[in-house]
């Protein structure tokens, strides 16, 4: 079909090795305190390039990466691409079960994956390289570039495959082709460009198409990839810390993790000095009053908002420079990028007039074949038109709805479906209510994301056969969807609300109750750090009534909130908490014991060294409680004694 789009010839490891050879000797990867230059990196994946060529990798053929964030990961990217094969990205961290279906479903040519990860994914019939134990035979291989000819690629041959949310209940792989990718990565190198050695962040976890974009726009233009440990994606102080350490430059974050970090900036006076972009990617893109403060207080860096779904990657960018005070609270979404085109059509697959609303299709270099192995639905949102006298082109219907500015930008205005956005990953509300609805004692099931301070929270609603616990529900989809798309409440209802026509009406469904929630019998917050931590998570998860004994993860916490219940304690005590002590000590009284210590050691080091510190022993001393006064007395053998 000629659908009059110009498509690059070329192949993204072609433009890896052109920057392998430019710059040989430049940091590639970074990671703790390893580093590996453009050579060593080039010459690695050649090696697992050629192994995997033996096992039957070539063009349009999967490999199956389930690997942590390591320079093996890189390493298994770029090999997978040289051997003229597409990457499929699992993630780790997801229950067997899924990733036992995308298995199945893509049935890779050979799963790469490292002994401590393996288990998770025994028994399922396909072939296995473990990275950590092949070393010696790797290194045997030879370490030039495959040439085209070898390999028999084209740009049209797939570069990956990413699953993401379906709404039949499974997740989709969306296919997407060398020249789309190759288009953005030259588009980058245009419009963003970066100079050699010049330090990214890889953020985005490898199953978010956004990784892509992060690892291949600074490999194939001459920066330096840093990575860092999974556990500090969501630890702010530990990602800020590594943002000052390794001066990163560029930084790509969800909208919602973003505000984590001007949170984390407000609260602590730190802020990631030699920060120059921030590309902000995933959902709606607010600029909040924190968010501000951080780009005040960080001059010369630039915000980027970027658009574009898993079927088409980034489509449209604005930048938003100048004086920080001054960008809109909810900026539009930009314009086009080289070779993409966007229309917005009414119901009637009509061009919609400047400022009305209509659905928004895509159009151009950017596009993905389709969903692997479902041609039906790929014909369904991949659809042939003709609008007006242009020639009948291949566009791609997105379920968002835009309006355009008259300044010729793009306004983006959410979703005409039950598709959504949690924590920047794309959910499909059908996926969960089919697999809610497999419990042996649910009749129907209901989930709506409903709109909070702190981003969309997941409620689902249940008629059941017999009593049902919250527990119990969200046992049973934890054993099979990820964090992110496990409901935070469970309702259970008699009857499902129906419009007139008979239809769900989500409109109507009630609030979650505090017994929609996973809570422990109440007991009263005692002691004034117990009533302090009580106090921020009733701000941060919108539940009234918290016992000593509730878990903060049963009532709806996730990562994100943990972020942010860490500022705020961080901005109330003057104290560094880490995340990784909020799962440590889940419950609120568990919480509170931990601060309390904290609290008590910040005082005795501020004791050791003396006057400096008075006024913060002021602070302390007059934010006790007289039994606290009286432990403390004891404990220094002050008074008290007997």
């Amino acid at each position: 079909m000629n659908d009059g789009v110009t498509r690059s010839a070329g192949l993204v490891h072609e433009l890896f090795e052109g920057q392998a050879a430019r710059t040989p000797d430049a940091p590639a990867l970074l990671h703790a305190e390893r580093c590996l230059t453009y050579a060593e990196l080039n010459s690695r994946a050649n090696r697992l390039a050629r192994y995997l060529r033996r096992l039957g990798v070539g063009p349009d053929r999967t490999v199956g990466i389930c690997l942590p964030r390591s320079f093996e990961m890189v390493v298994a990217l770029l090999g997978t691409l040289k051997a003229g094969g597409a990457y499929v990205p699992l993630d780790p961290s997801y229950p067997a079960e899924r990733l036992r279906f995308m298995l199945s479903d893509v049935a890779p040519t050979v799963l790469l994956t490292q002994r401590d990860v393996a288990p998770a994914l025994t028994g399922l019939g396909v072939q296995v390289l473990m990275l950590d134990e092949s070393a010696l035979e790797l290194a045997a291989l030879s370490e030039e570039n495959l040439t085209r000819g070898e390999l028999g690629s084209t740009s049209q041959d797939l570069v990956y495959v990413i699953y993401t949310s379906g709404s039949t209940g499974r997740p989709k792989g969306t296919a997407m082709p060398h020249c789309s990718m190759v288009n953005l990565i030259e588009w980058h190198q245009r419009a963003l460009p970066i100079r050699t050695g010049c330090r990214v962040l890889q953020f985005a976890a490898l199953s978010f198409d956004v990784a892509f974009q992060e690892t291949f726009s600074t490999l194939c233009a001459g920066g330096t990839l840093v990575l860092l440990d999974d556990w500090m994606r969501r630890d702010t102080a530990a990602l800020m810390n590594v943002l000052n350490t390794y001066s990163i430059e560029r930084l790509f974050l969800t909208p919602l993790m973003l505000q984590a970090v001007a949170d984390h900036a407000h609260a602590t006076d730190v802020v990631p000095a030699a920060l120059r972009d921030v590309i902000a990617a995933g959902e709606q893109l607010r600029i909040s009053r924190k968010v501000v403060e951080l780009f005040q207080r960080v001059p010369g860096c630039r915000l980027h908002n970027h658009y574009g779904p898993t079927e088409t990657h980034v489509v449209t960018a604005l930048t938003l420079d100048g004086e920080p005070a001054a960008w809109p609270a909810l900026p539009s979404i930009g314009r086009s990028i080289a070779n993409s085109t966007i229309c917005l059509l009414d119901e009637r697959l009509q061009l919609v007039a400047n400022g009305a609303v209509g659905e928004i299709y895509i159009g151009g270099s950017c596009l993905a074949r389709g969903y692997l192995n479902h041609p039906t639905l790929t014909a369904e949102r991949f659809t042939v038109m003709s609008l007006g006298d242009e020639p009948p082109t291949r566009r791609y219907r997105t379920g968002d709805l835009g309006r355009w500015h008259a300044d010729g930008t793009l306004e983006y205005l959410g979703r005409n479906d039950d598709q959504v956005k949690i924590r920047g990953v794309r959910v499909e509300l059908g996926e969960i209510e089919s697999l809610l609805a497999q419990h042996r004692h649910v009749r129907q099931a209901a989930v709506v994301a409903n709109d909070s301070r702190s981003g969309k929270r997941l409620v689902a609603y249940v008629t059941a056969t017999h009593d049902v616990s919250p527990q119990e529900l969200r046992a049973h989809l934890q054993s099979i969807l990820p964090d992110h798309m496990v409901p935070s409440a469970f309702v259970r209802l008699d009857t499902m609300p129906v419009t007139p026509s008979g239809k769900l009406d989500r409109r109507s469904l009630p609030p979650p109750a505090v017994d929609s929630l996973i809570s422990q019998p109440y007991e009263a917050a005692s002691g004034d750090m117990e009533e302090l931590a009580a106090a921020i998570w009733r701000e941060l998860l919108h539940v009234e009534r918290i016992g000593r004994h509730d878990n903060f993860l049963d009532l709806g916490g996730d990562s994100l909130l943990a972020m942010q219940m860490v500022a705020r304690v961080c901005a109330r005590l003057s104290i560094q908490l880490p995340v990784s002590a909020v799962f440590e000590h889940p419950t609120l009284a568990q919480l509170a014991a931990h601060l309390e210590s904290l609290r008590d050691a910040r005082f005795h080091d501020q004791l050791a060294r003396g006057g400096d510190e008075v006024e913060g022993l002021l602070e302390y001393v007059s934010s006790l409680s007289e039994a606290n006064v009286e432990q403390l007395l004891r404990s220094l053998s002050i008074g008290g004694r007997p």
